[in-house]
């Protein structure tokens, strides 16, 4: 009996492409990520200011030569106004 021997090779790809139908939502996630970013910059400031009004009213601050120093440096702390 004779014997058969056979090889082959084979190689293959896939390339895909996907596009947006709408426009429009594409728009809209770009907005929400706007808005995202803004609420966190804006809780940043709020946390930021609270933490420096804790260190004030604690009796401390940052060293004016400190790289920290600047944290805190547009926070003013006025003193009580009296009650009219």
């Amino acid at each position: 009996m004779a014997s058969s021997f056979s090889s082959s090779t084979n190689f293959g790809g896939q390339v895909s492409l996907s596009v947006p139908l709408d426009g429009g939502s594409v728009e809209m996630c770009k907005a929400l990520a706007q808005r995202k970013l803004e609420k966190e910059r804006l809780d940043y400031e709020l946390v930021r200011v609270k933490e420096c009004i804790n260190v004030y009213k604690a009796g401390f601050t940052f060293h004016p030569e400190s790289k920290f120093a600047v944290i805190c440096a547009d926070i003013i702390p006025l003193a009580n106004k009296p009650s009219p």
